[in-house]
């Protein structure tokens, strides 16, 4: 109360209180991702469990992105994250790993798989501020492990090399990541399970928020020589997977390895490379057609 004599006057004071600054990815192209995405499947629960049940979309729930190619319907081989012993009966042990989202990337909804030699438009995010503002551009941060020319996956053949993809907006096209291989120019990177991380720095507390997505990088099926080409090099290659005589298998990073033998050269996706992997070959031979099996992301905007 105002003393006698002292006009009175009000304030008002308006407080915002701040909220959680975060990022949230959009879906990959996994394949839970592309369930996640394709709006005609209602039941997204449903639809992971019956993938689940052999490693394969069934007819009731595919996604329409997959609907016309033979292997992407195909199965995806679990082994590439994972030891299993026995593929066919895997303990209750492994069936726990297979099925652990952080470790088996077809499980993972934001995972994303791409091709050497193809450029790729990232899926994007949605990002705020502690203000409750959008964020229409982040920093994206990867490391990945560059091949020698001689196109070796084995350790003593890489080069480490780490990518800042600095203040780019949500679908932004990414090239560095997957080049077009050119002898003494451009490297290969080599197949692996890498992780980019996206950041930005909020204005009203100055801390970083950071959200994090898996990088796949391929070959295409069958492309066990990285040549891009699929020939008789690539059967031999598998041969020699086959025999356990390779040679580029032994000094190789256990995670680089996997993938190498259980998305490259698995090409029927059974978990196992065998003379039906080389058959598989002679028909994408036949059809001279780099084949993949996830989805590819668009290349351009």
């Amino acid at each position: 109360t105002a003393p006698d004599g002292v006009a009175t006057k009000t304030y008002t004071f308006k407080i915002q209180r701040l909220g959680l600054p975060k990022i949230e990815l959009n879906y990959g192209n996994s394949p839970y991702g592309e369930i996640m995405k394709d709006a005609a499947i209602t039941d997204k629960d449903a639809a992971k469990t019956a993938f689940n049940v052999n490693n394969m979309y069934t007819t009731e729930y595919m996604p329409a992105s997959a609907a016309s190619s033979s292997y992407a319907k195909g199965r995806y081989a679990f082994s590439a994250w994972t030891n299993v012993v026995n593929p066919a009966k895997p303990t209750e042990a492994e069936l726990e790993k297979i099925a652990d989202s952080s470790i088996n990337m077809d499980r993972n909804d934001y995972a994303i798989f791409v091709y050497n030699g193809k450029a790729f438009v990232d899926p994007g995010f949605k990002a705020y501020d502690s203000m409750g503002n959008e964020v229409t551009t982040l920093n994206r941060t990867i490391t990945i492990q560059q091949m020698s020319d001689s196109l070796s996956p084995n350790d003593a053949d890489q080069t480490e090399k780490v990518i800042n993809i600095e203040n780019q907006p949500s679908n932004c096209l990414i090239t560095d990541i997957t080049p077009v291989f050119e002898q003494n120019v451009a490297k290969k990177t080599r197949p692996d399970n890498y992780v980019m991380e996206y950041s930005f720095t909020d204005s009203a507390t100055n801390e970083t928020v950071t959200a994090h997505r898996n990088v796949i990088v391929l070959q295409y099926l069958g492309d066990a020589d990285f040549s891009d080409k699929i020939n008789a090099l690539d059967k031999a290659k598998v041969t020699a997977i086959i025999k356990n005589t390779s040679g580029t298998l032994s000094d190789t990073k256990e995670s680089s390895r996997r993938i190498y033998i259980y998305k490259i050269a698995d090409v029927d996706g059974s978990d196992k490379v065998n003379a039906l992997d080389k058959a598989e070959i002679t028909k994408i031979i036949k059809s001279r057609t780099l084949t993949p099996q996830y989805i590819e992301l668009p290349d351009a905007n």
